[in-house]
């Protein structure tokens, strides 16, 4: 039986994903960040987006170059 999505296709690389975790404060958002660049590269340091009203937001491409987020929604910095 196949179980590979629709959208695979043999010998063709998936295209990398975006992946976001919701944090609870800053310092989970600078804890998963300094975590994740352990293995992955910096995207986007912790810190306020534009996106909307309260979003702090740090971004890390992991090493299959998958765009990985931890997002606090409601920050009041």
């Amino acid at each position: 039986m196949n179980r590979r999505a629709p959208s695979h296709k043999e010998g063709v690389t998936p295209a990398p994903s975006h992946y976001a975790w919701l944090a609870k404060t800053t310092d989970d958002v600078k804890a998963f960040y300094d975590a994740a660049l352990q293995g992955g590269t910096d995207n986007g340091a912790p810190g306020p987006r534009d996106y909307e009203p309260g979003y702090y937001a740090c971004f890390v491409l992991d090493p299959e170059g998958n765009n990985i987020e931890a997002v606090l929604h409601g920050y009041e910095g």
